[in-house]
């Protein structure tokens, strides 16, 4: 996303950190993609492949930011089969095998009506994994009483899905990206949820094997086409929590003030997180780390924070975040900027404000809405003024004194 620089500040709008560091979509989760953490379940102590080698789910992993999900599924897939991830995202639901068939994929169309899942597991989707050939494609339905709709997603040609799978591995599968809208989020909630997730692994036919997540008993055999009673055997769905992204990022700024620039960045929650550093650069290519700011840990409220760069170059200056959390892993906000022209007679603080404005005498206020409508006006003689009447929201405020005028954006909380 490109804005244009002003003499003044950038202010860009986030939903949130762009896609989590070091995940890439190749169908292979590699030493150096410390953001998928750990498995959320694995096949360690469920049994043998019944249908025998290459068809087997070994474990899933999910993460998250504000517009998608990622998923990676360890294992393996064989013609003639489907992997199936039911997903509980919303709620209503289906807590078994009783929604519709319409246009329904494989392995979905002939699995038992009569199959119950787990007390409190309600199923709204199912994402359907298969292959023919070689190529792997993937397809979500929706359940409904009627059935459906089918979306297909693509295959291994899409840049949000990727197949490299191998008998036996926890690391090699399907790895892929679903965006949230599609699993009944709505665009920009800021903190998402808890899901389910239930993985089986089935044939064309409905007949299930022994493959789930999490896993079967360590001597099951195929559970086969007959209706099955999860909540009396060892496969339980799985809760993702709100174990995705440390951070939801609302909004990030850099703006002038006298010789210094103020950044100013609201999160509308956050999980484990525990330190920003602020990174500086002349180019918006060569980083350097100018400090630290402490993280709320886990909170589900906004927190607003500030950091004043008290060495800026003249020109302009670039600034990013680079989030912490507590366990190591991190992720680096978008860019933003802002310019130094020089010094400045005005100083403007604090910003964000809540009651009052500290300015230099003499200079000329005015306040304008978001809408460009001038909500305050005053010639301040003092070096306070009183705005505690004006609503919490985004305001610019216009400054001007004998020597400079110039315009600045103010949060008011």
């Amino acid at each position: 996303m490109k804005l244009q620089l002003t003499a003044w500040a950038l202010c860009l709008p986030l939903l949130a950190f762009a896609q989590p560091t070091n995940i890439v979509i190749d169908g292979e989760i590699t030493g150096a993609e410390t953001n998928w953490g750990s498995p959320l379940s694995t096949s360690s102590g469920g049994p043998g492949p019944g249908f025998g080698a290459g068809h087997e789910i070994n474990s899933i992993y999910v993460r998250g930011d504000a517009d998608n999900f990622y998923f990676f599924i360890g294992g393996n897939v064989q013609n003639g089969n489907r992997i199936l991830l039911f997903i509980d995202s919303q709620t209503g639901g289906f807590n078994n095998g009783g929604f519709g068939r319409l246009s329904s994929p494989e392995g979905i169309d002939d699995f038992n009506s009569g199959t119950s899942f787990d007390a409190g597991f309600n199923a709204d989707y199912c994402l359907v994994i298969g292959t023919v050939a070689g190529n792997y494609f993937w397809d979500l339905y929706t359940l409904s009483s009627g059935g459906g709709p089918i979306i297909y997603l693509g295959d291994t040609s899409s840049s949000d899905l990727a197949a490299s799978p191998i008998n036996g591995s926890t690391t090699r599968g399907f790895e892929f990206r679903v965006a949230k809208t599609a699993l009944g989020y709505l665009t920009g909630l800021p903190a998402p949820n808890p899901i389910q997730v239930f993985a089986a692994y089935i044939s064309d036919g409905g007949f299930l094997s022994n493959q789930f997540l999490t896993p079967a008993g360590g001597f099951d055999g195929n559970y086969g086409s007959g209706a099955v009673t999860f909540s009396a055997a060892s496969p339980n769905p799985i809760t993702v929590s709100n174990t995705l992204l440390p951070i939801d990022l609302t909004s990030i700024e850099a703006i002038s003030s006298d010789n210094n620039i103020d950044l100013h960045w609201t999160t509308a929650s956050e999980l484990n997180n525990a330190y920003f550093e602020i990174w500086s650069s002349r180019n918006g290519m060569e980083w350097n780390n100018i400090g630290q700011v402490q993280g709320a840990g886990t909170a589900t409220t906004e927190n607003h924070y500030t950091f004043t760069d008290y060495n800026p170059a003249m020109g302009e200056n670039y600034y990013r975040l680079k989030q912490v959390d507590f366990n190591g892993a991190y992720e680096y906000s978008e860019i933003v900027s802002a310019a130094l022209r020089g010094s400045s007679t005005i100083s403007l603080s604090p910003n964000p404000a809540s009651d009052v404005l500290y300015i230099t005498p003499g200079t000329d206020l005015h306040i304008y809405d978001a809408m460009g409508n001038m909500v305050f006006s005053a010639l301040t003689g003092g070096s306070f003024v009183d705005i505690s009447m004006l609503a919490s929201g985004i305001y610019f405020v216009q400054l001007q004194n004998s020597a400079e005028q110039r315009t600045e954006k103010l949060i008011i909380q």
